[in-house]
């Protein structure tokens, strides 16, 4: 990189910060329950665990006397900070009486309202007015049907039926729609088509199992066959998550193998998600591009900070197994950007999709692309349905491509993104509650990786290719 390379990273990023213009991201919006919701999270330790609990339960809870029976189990106690109403209620109702199921009502309108925060509907049809409006403000899309980790066959059938369902729906809807960016020939941009799905691989088959890796690749890749035939036909795109490292390998294996029949290999718009947070990434992401030089294949990579930062660290202990993931955020901001510069200097093989909220990350992916002279049809950067508006707002006012991510479920399926997303948003060193909750300066935002490491404290933890250090309380920016 040019020597005055980190000057104009800083530079972007404050010029991104200018675009923002004082807008606060909605979840931390206090006239609204979720944003007051979220303060009193951040508030109190206590509180924060209850509330998962409550959230984690809810979906299950189908009689007003359940709802006000688990809150006074579960916020109950002592020493919560919770409003003077609430706490006589939770207090002194009996959970048949009036006074609670009245109180049970707006409970649970407002725990289905933060889930709709997060979640644009319950399947394509109650989405699509949400993802029209989204392209009518220049912005595109991929949708992601809630469900992972199917545990019947008939499950995973009933998965697959709405993806095609999913699928009809838009292909119906897109004919209306003009391309993105003033482009001609039905291409959002001039280079990405229009419908775009994301789909889990452990909802393919219900015993995807790395035990069995070739056994769960094969059943898996027959039902994504003809999901991925439909996807061709209307000209859409697709790409594949990553879930929890025990499926990381399954799921690089399930791309490449569908890629290397002959059928698919020659489609341009399909994709793998990585996470940066893992210390394996960097070793992944140069084999996925050894692969695609080798079999001259062009794909997507979205690379995320990653989404299950707190459960790795507890699977990992409970195992007595090295921890996978970077225990401090800097490393994996560092892991980021490193694979962001892999990824970027391959562009003849890779498309990049930066998903990130942190204007540094993003900020130096701008740079990185300007400096190696990537193509503009190579890059593109991602946000979170119901987050971050005021990055995604800051990234069209900078003429940039963004695309949302946009999860479509039912209430149940949707509780584990909910929890993630609200684990994310009261996270101490999350980019969005450091920028826009506790109010951190630009330049403070904006250091780099490497001297955010070198700073005070415990000893810095190395680099992707290190082993894991102390562990920390990162437990943020897992896809800001």
């Amino acid at each position: 990189m040019s020597p005055d390379f980190e000057g104009r990273v800083r530079t972007t990023g404050k010029k991104l910060y200018s675009l923002i213009g004082g807008e606060k991201p909605s979840v931390f919006r206090k006239e609204f329950w979720a944003g007051r919701t979220l303060e009193w999270c951040m508030r109190d330790e206590g509180f924060k665990t209850e509330m998962f609990r409550f959230v984690d339960v809810f979906p299950y809870l189908n009689r007003p006397e359940s709802v006000v029976r688990h809150m006074q189990e579960y916020f109950g106690r002592p020493g919560l900070q919770l409003p003077q109403a609430l706490r006589f209620v939770l207090e002194h109702a009996a959970p048949e009486s009036v006074a609670a199921r009245m109180m049970a009502m707006p409970i649970t309108r407002n725990i289905e309202s933060m889930a709709r925060q997060f979640i644009a509907g319950a399947d394509a049809r109650e989405a699509l007015p949400a993802l029209e409006r989204l392209r009518a403000r220049g912005i595109a899309f991929t949708v992601d049907l809630l469900g992972e980790a199917v545990v019947s066959e008939e499950e995973a059938d009933r998965h697959l039926e709405r993806n095609f369902e999913l699928l009809e729906v838009l292909d119906r809807a897109q004919r209306s729609w003009k391309p993105l960016g003033g482009a001609a020939g039905g291409l959002d941009w001039g280079w990405a088509p229009r419908v775009s799905l994301s789909v889990k691989p452990s909802a393919l088959y219900s015993q995807f199992d790395p035990i069995a890796f070739e056994h769960s690749i094969d059943r898996a890749k027959e039902r994504l066959r003809p999901l991925i035939r439909k996807v061709i036909r209307i000209g859409a795109s697709l790409t594949l998550d990553m879930e929890h490292r025990d499926l990381k390998g399954l799921t690089l294996g399930l791309y490449r193998s569908l890629l290397e029949e002959s059928e698919f290999g020659d489609y341009p718009h399909t994709g793998i998600a990585l996470q940066a947070y893992l210390k394996e990434s960097r070793a992944d992401l140069e084999t996925m591009i050894e692969w695609a030089r080798a079999r001259r294949r062009r794909f997507t990579l979205r690379l995320v900070k990653g989404a299950y930062w707190d459960s790795e660290v507890i699977w990992a202990r409970q195992r007595n197994w090295p921890v996978p993931v970077f225990t401090r955020k800097h490393a994996t901001d560092a892991s980021f950007e490193e694979l962001t510069s892999l990824s970027l200097r391959n562009h003849d093989f890779v498309t990049h999709a930066c998903a990130s909220h942190n204007l540094r990350s993003i900020a130096f992916t701008m740079e990185t692309a300007s400096e190696l002279r990537v193509p503009a049809q190579r890059l593109e950067y991602q946000v979170l349905y119901g987050m971050g508006e005021p990055i995604r707002n800051a990234l069209r006012k900078a003429g940039l491509p963004v695309r949302l991510y946009v999860p479509v479920g039912e209430l149940v399926p949707g509780m584990a993104y909910l929890v993630r997303r609200l684990l994310e948003n009261t996270s101490n060193e999350s980019f969005l509650t450091q920028a826009f909750h506790r109010g951190a300066s630009a330049d403070e935002m904006l250091r780099s990786p490497a001297e955010l490491g070198s700073g005070p404290g415990p000893a810095a933890e190395e680099g992707p290719a290190g082993s894991a250090g102390p562990p920390s309380a990162q437990a943020g920016e897992r896809a800001a």
